[in-house]
C-alpha cells in the first residue's frame, strides 16, 4: 500500500531528478515539492499557480505555466521557497503558454504555444515556430525531440545558427517523450513507440548552395525535359522546378540515398501549372522503363494521387479529392514502408502555418514498389514549375504499430508517461474514467509486467534501482530494510542490545544466501529466517557496547534479478552514570600528566616540578600525580585520566556510510586519523560544525575529547 505525498496540488504534471543531490522534484498545478530520496520528507516548498509542466538541469528548477512563463528556482533551495523564485526566459521564448520543459546539463528545450525553443544556455534560444504549437519535448547530450499536434520530431542537438525543422520519425501526436539510452521511447494514444536515435536524417534549406544547378540533385529517365535551379529568392535559398515537355521525368536529391523505409518532408510552394506532378521514392530504370512510388498532386482535377510506376507502366494505388492554391506553400509528408510488392504508401499534406491534419490525408498500398531506391521529386506536365524551399528525410521505418501496446499496457493503451531504467519501462495509462493504471514492465527479454496497479495514471517516476516509485501522488517502495530495533538515529539504547529488522523486495524476492549484516564495519553472521518476499533477520552481540557509543548498521541482500537491496542506519547507546569523586575537584588542574616541561620552557618551579602560570590562575597547571593528590585528585574508579581535546575537519560521511549531519554533543564515535597518531579512538563529540566552500563542497569540522587513564 502506497503513500500519499503532502503536495501543494494533488494532480501531479510531472517529476525531476535533482542533478547533483538524492532529491526528488514534484511538480503539481499548484508549485513544486522537494523530497529527500532516503526517507521521502520533504525539505523544499513553492506556491506556483496554474503549473503544466517542470524540470531541472545543473543551473537550477524549471517551473512551466500555462500563463506567466518558466520561473527558475535554485537548486539550493530550503524550505519554502516562493522568495527565491525569478521568472526567466520571456524575451527568448515570447510565449508563456508552457507546455513542456526537458532539461540537460546546463541546456533545456520547452514547449509552448508558439512552437518550440532549444536554450543551450540561459541567455542563448533557438526557436522553431510550430502552428498550433508544441505538445512536448525531450532532451540528451545528443539529441533533442519535440511533437506538435500531428508527429514527433527528433534531430541531433543544434550547434548553432536557427533550430530548423526536419522530417518526422513519427505520424501521431505524443503526450510525453523521454530519452533512454540514445533512442526517443513516445507515450502515445495507442501505446508506447520507440524511434531509433541512431537514424539518420538528412535535411537541406537550400542555405548552403550558390544560386545555379545544383550538383547533388541527379536527374533521371527523360532528363532533358527539366531541370532544377537554385535561385535567391530575397535571401532565401530555394530549389525552382522547370518542366519543358510532357513526359515522365524526376530529379533525386543524392544526400538521401536510396532509402527503403523512410519518412519524407517537403515544404514546397505550388505553382502556377496545372498538370500533374509531385515527389517520389523508391525510383528506378530509365527512360520507358520507369519504375517509383510517387505522390502526385493534379491542381486541374483537383486529385492528390499515389501512384506507382513499374517498368514503364503506370498503376493507380489511390487518390482524393483536394484543392490547391496556386503560390501557397505546403507541408508534404510521405512514409514508405514495406516490402517489395507490398509498399504501404501514407501521406499528409497542408498548407504551411495552419495545424497539421489529425491522421493521413491519403494512404494505400502498391502490390508492385520494389525494395528500395532514389528519392526526391517528378513532373510530368511541361508546365511544372513549383518552388522546392526544403527537403528532409527520416531514414527509418516509421511503423504506425506501437512497440507496447495492449498484450503490455492493458484494455487502455493511452499512455500519459512513460520513465526508463535498466530493462524496466514505467508508464501510465488512462482512458478518463480509471480504467488506466500504472505498471512496470520488464523490456529487457519477453516484455512482463512485474507490478501493476488500477487507476488512471498521468505521471510517473522510478528511482534508478526502482527501490520506490511514485504514481501520480502516491509513493510506494518496493524493495527496503524495514521494521528495524534498534531504530534509525535511536538515542540511549541499551548497551546489551539485540538487533531486529525485515528485509524485502516485493518484486523478485530477496534470495537465499544473500543477506549480509555489518556492525561498526565488522561482518557478523545473523540469524535469518524466510518471510514473504524476504527475510527476517536477528543478531544478538557477544558484549555490551560502549556508552554513549555510536553503532553503525548494514543489511543487505540480493534479489532474483541480482538488484542489492540495503540500507545504513545508526543508533546511539546509552550514557555513561556520573562519575564518583574520590575528593574535592582541584579548581585549576586541567592535565594530571607530567608533560616534561625542561626548566627553560617554564615560568618556575614548584616543588620541583616545572609549571606554567596563566594570569588568572593562582594555582599549578602542570602537576605530577604526587602533586594532584595533594591539592585533590579527580578519579573514576580510583583511576585518573587526562582529557585530550581535538579539533578535526571531517567528510560529510563516515567510513560506515553514515552522514556525519547526524551526529550529536554527548555522543561517541571510533576516531582514525594516522597523520597524528589516533587509531579507533572512541571519542566524545563536544560541538559540530557545517563548512560549505566557494564551489558548495560540503565538510564538517568536529571539536571531539578523549580520555587517557594517568599511568
Amino acid at each position: 500500500m502506497g503513500t500519499t505525498l503532502a503536495l501543494q496540488s494533488a494532480t501531479v504534471v510531472g517529476f525531476a531528478n535533482h542533478p547533483t543531490l538524492p532529491r526528488i522534484i514534484v511538480f503539481s498545478t499548484q508549485g513544486v515539492d522537494v523530497y529527500r530520496a532516503s526517507d521521502m520528507q520533504r525539505v523544499a516548498w513553492a506556491a506556483i499557480g496554474n503549473v503544466t509542466c517542470g524540470a531541472a538541469n545543473n543551473n537550477g528548477i524549471y517551473v512551466g505555466t500555462s500563463d506567466a512563463g518558466i520561473y527558475r528556482l535554485p537548486l539550493t533551495i530550503a524550505d519554502a521557497a516562493n522568495g527565491d523564485m525569478t521568472n526567466v526566459f520571456r524575451s527568448l521564448i515570447g510565449n508563456d503558454d508552457i507546455r513542456d520543459i526537458a532539461g540537460h546539463g546546463t541546456a533545456l528545450a520547452v514547449a509552448h504555444g508558439s512552437g518550440v525553443t532549444y536554450l543551450p544556455s540561459p541567455s542563448i534560444g533557438q526557436s522553431l515556430s510550430i502552428a498550433g504549437g508544441a505538445r512536448c519535448v525531450a532532451l540528451d547530450a545528443a539529441h533533442m525531440a519535440w511533437c506538435d499536434t500531428a508527429a514527433v520530431y527528433m534531430r541531433s542537438i543544434p550547434a548553432g545558427g536557427a533550430l530548423t525543422e526536419v522530417a518526422p520519425c513519427r505520424w501521431g501526436a505524443a503526450n510525453r517523450l523521454r530519452f533512454y539510452d540514445g533512442d526517443l521511447y513516445i507515450a502515445c494514444a495507442d501505446g508506447v513507440t520507440v524511434a531509433d536515435g541512431s537514424t539518420g536524417q538528412v535535411h537541406t534549406d537550400f542555405e548552403e548552395y550558390e544560386p545555379g544547378i545544383p550538383d547533388n540533385w541527379s536527374e533521371h529517365w527523360n532528363t532533358t525535359a527539366g531541370s532544377v535551379t537554385i535561385v535567391d529568392d530575397n535571401g532565401d535559398k530555394k530549389l525552382q522546378l522547370n518542366k519543358t515537355e510532357n513526359n515522365r521525368w524526376s530529379v533525386a536529391f543524392d544526400d538521401f540515398g536510396e532509402p527503403s523505409d523512410a519518412l519524407f518532408f517537403y515544404r514546397i510552394t505550388m505553382g502556377s501549372s496545372t498538370g500533374e506532378r509531385g515527389i517520389c521514392a523508391r525510383g528506378a530504370g530509365s527512360a520507358g522503363a520507369e519504375t517509383a512510388t510517387i505522390l502526385t498532386w493534379y491542381p486541374s482535377g483537383n486529385l492528390l494521387r499515389i501512384r506507382q510506376y513499374n517498368a514503364g507502366a503506370l498503376y493507380g494505388v489511390a487518390e482524393v479529392t483536394m484543392t490547391f492554391t496556386p503560390g501557397a506553400a505546403y507541408c508534404i509528408v510521405l512514409a514508405v514502408t514495406g516490402d517489395a510488392g507490398a509498399v504501404q504508401v501514407k501521406a499528409a499534406i497542408w498548407i504551411d502555418g495552419e495545424p497539421p491534419p489529425i491522421g493521413w490525408t491519403i494512404e494505400g498500398t502498391s502490390i508492385y514498389g520494389i525494395a528500395s531506391g532514389w528519392a526526391g521529386l517528378t513532373a510530368y506536365s511541361s508546365s511544372s514549375n513549383d518552388v522546392v524551399e526544403s527537403a528532409a528525410v527520416w531514414l527509418s521505418s516509421p511503423s504506425d504499430e506501437p512497440d507496447y501496446g495492449a498484450t503490455d499496457l492493458g484494455a487502455v493503451v493511452n499512455c500519459m508517461d512513460l520513465l526508463l531504467i535498466a530493462g524496466l519501462l514505467a508508464y501510465g495509462t488512462s482512458d478518463g474514467e480509471g480504467g488506466g493504471r500504472f505498471g512496470v514492465l520488464d523490456i529487457s527479454g519477453t516484455p512482463t509486467n512485474k507490478t501493476t496497479v488500477s487507476g488512471d495514471c498521468s505521471a510517473v517516476w522510478v528511482d534508478d534501482a526502482l527501490t520506490s516509485v511514485i504514481y501520480n501522488n502516491t509513493h510506494e517502495r518496493y524493495r527496503m530494510v524495514a521494521q528495524i530495533s534498534p531504530g534509525a538515529n535511536a538515542i540511549a539504547v541499551r548497551r546489551d542490545w539485540t538487533f531486529y529488522a525485515e528485509i524485502t523486495d516485493a518484486l523478485g524476492g530477496i534470495q537465499a544466501g544473500t543477506v549480509a549484516l555489518t556492525i561498526n564495519g565488522q561482518a557478523v553472521t545473523p540469524t535469518t529466517s524466510a518471510i514473504t518476499n524476504g527475510y527476517a533477520v536477528a543478531y544478538t552481540p557477544g558484549s555490551s557496547s560502549g556508552y554513549a557509543e555510536r553503532v553503525a548498521i548494514e543489511l543487505s541482500g540480493t534479489d532474483a534479478d541480482g538488484n542489492t537491496v540495503s540500507r545504513i542506519w545508526s543508533f546511539v547507546a546509552a550514557t555513561a552514570p556520573g562519575a564518583t569523586v574520590t575528593d574535592s575537584t582541584p579548581p585549576n588542574v586541567v592535565c594530571t600528566r607530567d608533560i616534561g616541561l625542561s626548566t627553560a620552557e617554564a615560568d618556575e618551579q614548584v616543588g620541583g616540578v616545572n609549571v606554567i602560570w596563566l594570569e588568572d590562575i593562582a594555582g599549578p597547571l602542570v602537576v605530577t600525580d604526587a602533586q594532584a593528590v595533594a591539592v585533590g585528585t579527580l578519579a573514576i574508579d580510583e583511576v585518573t585520566y587526562h582529557r585530550h581535546i581535538r579539533t578535526m575537519t571531517v567528510m560529510p560521511a563516515d567510513a560506515n556510510g553514515l552522514p556525519t549531519r547526524d551526529l550529536r554533543t554527548g555522543q561517541v564515535v571510533t576516531m582514525t586519523c594516522p597523520a597524528i597518531g589516533m587509531t579507533a579512538q572512541k571519542c566524545e563529540v563536544l560541538a559540530i560544525q557545517r563548512k560549505i566552500d566557494d564551489q558548495d563542497d560540503i565538510t564538517f569540522t568536529l571539536q571531539i575529547a578523549y580520555y587517557e587513564a594517568v599511568t
